[in-house]
């Protein structure tokens, strides 16, 4: 077989050149039509469920808020997988979508769905930013001398540091967790 093959390439000179530019010439208009990232975005299309329910215990905001918010996203058409935590005050739950599905069609889809979960009074869900998986979570903590009362120091992250850091180039989003809110009677 492969005499064969050596037999024809040489009688057949100019047809296996033409042949091999042609290839090449595929590959050439392939290549150039490749998208070409740093870091490409390989992961599939996922909608993060975020919801506080302050100052209760991680048991609580299970029943009350994670296991609703399940049962509301249980329908949602392709999903490949559920996954959730809860931990003190909050809830976090994340759908995972087929290969290919649109983000914004993944994300009405749970907005829709989202509309029928019934939660506690003063819990409000909400999406993660539109990220992707290449991107950063970071947490910190903002310690104060003792003369700042709890307050204080929500206050200071909330009207200071946040507007600061959302300034800065690739922050999508900061979600402030803990410190009671300042309220005005």
């Amino acid at each position: 077989m492969i005499r064969g093959l050596l037999i024809f390439s040489l009688t057949n000179r100019w047809m296996v050149i033409t042949f091999a530019i042609i290839i090449s010439g595929i590959g050439f208009w392939c290549f150039r039509q490749l998208k070409i990232e740093a870091y490409p975005d390989i992961a599939d299309t996922n909608v993060i469920v975020i919801a506080k329910y302050n100052g209760r215990a991680a048991e609580e905001v299970e029943l009350q808020v994670t296991i609703p918010i399940e049962r509301a996203l249980n329908n949602v058409p392709k999903v490949l997988d559920r996954r959730s935590r809860t931990i003190f005050g909050l809830s976090v739950v994340q759908l995972t979508f087929e290969d290919g599905t649109n983000d914004y069609f993944a994300r009405q889809q749970v907005l829709e769905r989202l509309q029928s979960a019934e939660l506690p009074d003063g819990v409000k869900p909400e999406l993660a930013p539109l990220t992707t998986a290449v991107g950063e979570i970071l947490r910190y903590v903002v310690d104060a001398p003792p003369t700042y009362s709890p307050t204080q120091v929500r206050d200071m992250q909330d009207w200071v540091i946040r507007p600061f850091l959302l300034q800065v180039r690739g922050i999508a989003d900061i979600a402030t967790f803990g410190g009671p809110i300042k309220q005005f009677q």
